[in-house]
């Protein structure tokens, strides 16, 4: 073997070693996310759950971090799509109760790539990483768009299926069963994306986010307690690993022209 291609092997076996460590440091979804087909031209929504260290840290997480990120997203063409306190775990664990749920539109996954990289949005880190005790991030696929009002009352579905399940039997089986009962209660299904987990603890791995609209509490409240429900969640079980309903309260994104009195503390938030 000539020398010349001894070195042109050694370098090929170097660059593989680095793709492999990058491979396994960025894990599995977020070489995805990165690399995705549609990265430069197809629009997503970034997804985050968070919960803060206490109230004073939360304000010093919207001061330091979220009002000049909210800037950051605007300038690229993106927005803040929807914001929302927990204000109760209707099925789950007392650890799914996050304080915060927040979309996050963008362009595209590059211009999101961007962002990220850019030192105006590093200049904010140390005070999110400071103000978060845990939080956990995906990227969204809409199957639909999402206009939310500011008078309705939402319910937030997050499930993850089993092995050798998926949405299409699920869909199949009960799908029309789900839409009746929510139907009955005055329900509508307001938006629903499919979740690539960018960072998540195991326990808090998605695949489908689901949010439903209801005229007011009491309805949602309704629903999610009325027994042909809990009939059909109890058949739901063989396909879902994870399945967790969370009574939410929409509320203002501080940085917005508009605002509104009786929506309470603002919140906002990006990866």
């Amino acid at each position: 073997m000539s020398k010349g291609l001894a070195l042109f092997l050694a370098f090929i076996g170097m660059v593989t070693m680095l793709l492999l460590g990058v491979a396994l440091l960025l894990g599995s979804n977020r070489l995805s996310f990165i690399f995705h087909e549609q990265r430069g031209d197809a629009p997503f929504v970034m997804v985050n759950l968070l919960d803060f260290v206490d109230q004073a840290a939360e304000q010093r997480y919207f001061d330091g971090y979220a009002r000049d990120t909210l800037q950051l997203v605007e300038a690229l063409g993106g927005r803040q799509l929807w914001a929302a306190r927990t204000d109760e775990v209707l099925a789950g664990n007392a650890a799914d109760g996050w304080q915060l749920i927040a979309l996050v539109e963008y362009p595209s996954r590059v211009s999101f790539i961007d962002m990220v990289t850019s030192g105006e949005y590093r200049d904010g880190l140390d005070a999110r990483a400071a103000a978060l005790e845990r939080t956990a991030v995906y990227a969204g696929t809409p199957r639909f768009p999402f206009e939310p009002e500011l008078d309705r009352s939402y319910v937030v579905r997050l499930t993850r299926l089993g092995e050798g399940a998926d949405y299409e039997a699920f869909e199949d089986r009960w799908g029309q069963q789900e839409h009746e009962l929510l139907e009955r209660h005055g329900g509508v299904l307001a938006w629903s994306a499919d979740l690539n987990p960018l960072v998540a603890q195991a326990e808090d791995q998605f695949d489908r986010m689901t949010v439903l609209e209801f005229r007011d509490a009491i309805a949602s409240g309704d629903w999610a307690l009325d027994p042909e429900r809990e009939t059909l969640v109890s058949l739901e079980r063989r396909l879902f690993e994870r399945d967790v309903l969370l009574s939410t309260r929409t509320f203002d994104v501080p940085g917005t022209e508009e605002t509104h009195s009786d929506v309470g503390n603002s919140a906002t938030q990006t990866m």
